[in-house]
């Protein structure tokens, strides 16, 4: 945990409040979950959080998610809540979310030629793990319709798209502006985009299939690993608790960052500008 800057600290911990919320409810309900990206990376390389991280990102099996999503409902209370692309016209990604209402954060949005300041809840990232066809030619084609579904679905939210253009391509900025001007967007009704998104990755059953995978992720093919690279999963320290991660961690990490073990240069070392509300 980053404990030279106070509002990375302050973050940091608040996330951790949630990650051990979210354990304790998949404990409770024996579901499985594992630590992803750069929460499992964090946990290998630094036994916590990225110093100069705050992201939380969790994976569940999809039957376990699904599982996941209507427990949440009644288990999560006072200032912690679920948030989905069903259940708020407001929300702007496909997975789900955790929320600490009691934590505001402002972030930068993109409005059309200029960049205007909102708040957020404090969050973490809950992710479906799929399943995904093993026959390589029948894999390309089966991801290439899932990452089409997704562009549309980003499309029809890009009203709603958080950051200022400095981690988008100059393509992606391009189609934002575009649309945003001429209120294309709005022709494509999000639910409807997300819900044909959503069946796609469905299609293929986790529990039958021998590849899997974070479909929603941005690391695109690199999520994808046989799915005995999760199995029942390992359990490493994460501060001052322990989470579930892939049980061949290292493959997994290898497959999405490479060189997972070197760190980055020291001016790449840095995270989300932070600043809260209060």
């Amino acid at each position: 945990m980053n404990t030279e800057n106070s509002g990375m600290h302050r973050l940091q911990t608040v996330n951790l409040e949630m990650i051990k919320l979210f354990t304790e409810i998949c404990r409770k309900y024996d579901l499985t979950y594992f630590a992803l990206g750069g929460t499992l990376l964090g946990a290998v390389r630094h036994q916590g959080f990225i110093p100069w991280d705050d992201d939380v990102d969790m994976g569940m099996p999809r039957p376990d998610y699904e599982r996941f999503r209507k427990i949440a409902k009644k288990e999560l209370k006072g200032k912690f809540r679920l948030r989905t692309i069903e259940t708020d016209d407001e929300y702007r990604t496909y997975f789900c979310k955790i929320e600490n209402t009691e934590v505001k954060l402002i972030r930068e949005f993109y409005d059309k030629d200029s960049v205007v300041k909102k708040q957020v809840y404090a969050w973490i990232d809950i992710m479906p793990i799929d399943g995904m066809p093993k026959e390589a030619d029948e894999f390309r084609k089966h991801h290439a319709r899932i990452l089409r579904a997704r562009k549309l679905v980003a499309f029809s939210l890009m009203d709603k798209c958080m950051g200022t253009g400095k981690e988008r391509s100059k393509k992606d900025m391009l189609i934002i502006r575009t649309g945003l001007k001429t209120n294309c967007y709005k022709l494509v009704n999000p639910l409807k985009a997300f819900r044909k998104f959503d069946g796609l990755c469905r299609k293929y059953s986790y529990e039958k299939s021998a590849i899997a995978g974070n479909t929603y992720g941005i690391y695109k093919e690199k999520e994808f690993v046989p799915k005995k690279v999760f199995g029942k999963g390992c359990m490493l320290p994460f501060e001052d608790i322990e989470l579930r991660c892939p049980q061949d961690y290292k493959a997994y990490l290898k497959s999405v960052y490479g060189n997972y073990e070197v760190l980055p240069p020291e001016d790449e070392r840095r995270g989300h500008e932070i600043e809260f509300a209060d």
